[in-house]
């Protein structure tokens, strides 16, 4: 857990390099623990994003799933 805080962090330090907007950061990080809940048994890798994804979409329309996607993108790059 203590891991994922860090990681947060270094999410939250990196977008605000990039001058990203503060509520922008607030929901990225939101969505990213969002995804680190799910992927807790499975481990943070591009294929249980990929499938949180998946998931994310069975359950919402495909435009309300951009901003997790764009935060994933940018947590995982």
């Amino acid at each position: 857990m203590n891991e994922n805080i860090d990681l947060l962090k270094k999410l939250e330090e990196n977008l605000l390099l990039k001058n990203y907007p503060k509520e922008t950061i607030k929901g990225y990080i939101l969505h990213v623990s969002k995804y680190f809940d799910f992927a807790k048994d499975n481990g943070i890798n591009k294929e249980s994003a990929k499938n949180f994804i998946l998931l994310q979409l069975k359950k919402k329309e495909p435009s309300s799933v951009g901003h997790e996607i764009f935060s994933l993108k940018c947590f995982l790059i």
